[in-house]
């Protein structure tokens, strides 16, 4: 039998290169046991896998069962070839590069954060979050956007300067076998500037899924294919981005239909790699029933993980206050140093 030849990760490509520039590019897994149990930490890397491939993998290998349908993007109809490459020259346009207003040094470095902060809420907690969110005719995605902006122009950039935020967003449109590995994924590019409300953000998003941009955005996840990784490579040594950050959501897991058991004995939380031209990352991920939210930042940005854990603490108080949430019982912010990450992370 003719073996099939593997598909290029052409989108992947970019993360090997930073990892070639010294960035760590490890997705981390944090498996969070209940009753004061050893949790344990995975790693996988992101030249290798998205989000959502990687947390498919790590959850068929953990519970050993197969996993069939990864979710399907909720994208329109795709445009002709033309409107594709119009829509791809938009995108490049909301990623031009500029000068953040920074209220910190930002030091010339690559390497490892401090370490990594989380915290979650619990099903009833979480049930109560998404119903002051209809209220408000927002969802929990665009209020964490929302929070995570508001914390970043009070610690790290001027209120008036200008902002941008990576938005990935999920571009599998099959149940192919090929979408349970590899990069997957493209990226919203979304504003602010002042003051703003979560509505403002949550309309926005709602207006570039609309657009289609998405689809001129997987040509650009792509360009390695288009310019070769060579010339990537060598555009990447001195490129500028716009982003100051990225607020990745892996959804609801387990997925629809997926048996897992004894799942309401832990919470999975997730760290998307944070790297000097996005140096803010902060992932949602469901688990159960129960949200919750974690943050990386860049070695350049901090110099000890409490500044981590202060702004995500930060995010977290944005969150409560803006939507009216009363808590019943206290949600614990909790850190882990990048050398138990290091000692304890097992790589898949």
């Amino acid at each position: 039998m003719k073996e099939t030849k593997k598909e290029i990760d052409w989108s992947g490509i970019k993360f090997k290169i930073m990892k070639e520039f010294g960035e760590c590019i490890d997705i981390i897994f944090v498996k969070e046991k209940f009753n004061n149990q050893a949790r344990e930490i995975f790693l996988k890397p992101h030249d290798q896998a998205d989000g959502l491939s990687a947390v498919t993998q790590l959850l068929e290998l953990d519970n050993k069962i197969s996993i069939n349908n990864l979710p399907i993007a909720k994208i329109h109809n795709k445009p002709s070839r033309i409107k594709r490459m119009i829509l791809a020259f938009k995108h490049l346009k909301r990623q031009a590069p500029f000068n953040y207003q920074y209220k910190i040094e930002r030091k010339e470095i690559t390497g490892t954060s401090p370490g990594i902060s989380f915290f979650y809420f619990n099903n009833e907690q979480t049930s109560t979050l998404k119903e002051l969110c209809l209220k408000r005719n927002i969802n929990l995605n665009s209020l964490v956007v929302w929070a995570l902006d508001k914390a970043a122009s009070t610690v790290f950039v001027e209120k008036e300067s200008k902002r941008v935020w990576m938005i990935p967003v999920n571009i599998r449109d099959s149940y192919d076998d090929k979408f349970k590995t590899g990069n997957h994924a493209t990226a919203l590019s979304i504003f602010a500037q002042g003051l703003q409300k979560p509505e403002e953000i949550h309309q926005q998003i709602r207006e570039q899924m609309k657009s289609g941009i998405i689809w001129g955005g997987k040509i650009i996840a792509n360009a390695p294919k288009l310019i070769g990784e060579k010339r990537l490579r060598k555009i990447g040594k001195n490129a500028k981005s716009p982003y100051l950050g990225l607020c990745s959501n892996l959804g609801e897991q387990p997925f629809e239909g997926v048996d897992i058991l004894n799942k309401e004995d832990y919470q999975w939380l997730v760290f998307p790699p944070s790297i000097k031209y996005c140096p803010i990352s902060v992932c949602i991920m469901t688990w159960d029933g129960r949200i919750g939210i974690s943050c990386q930042l860049h070695p350049s940005m901090i110099s000890a993980l409490d500044d981590t854990h202060d702004f995500l603490s930060l995010i977290y108080q944005e969150m409560i206050n803006e939507i009216g949430f009363k808590e019943t019982t206290q949600t614990q912010i909790k850190s882990i140093a990048w050398s138990e990450v290091e000692e304890n992370g097992i790589k898949y």
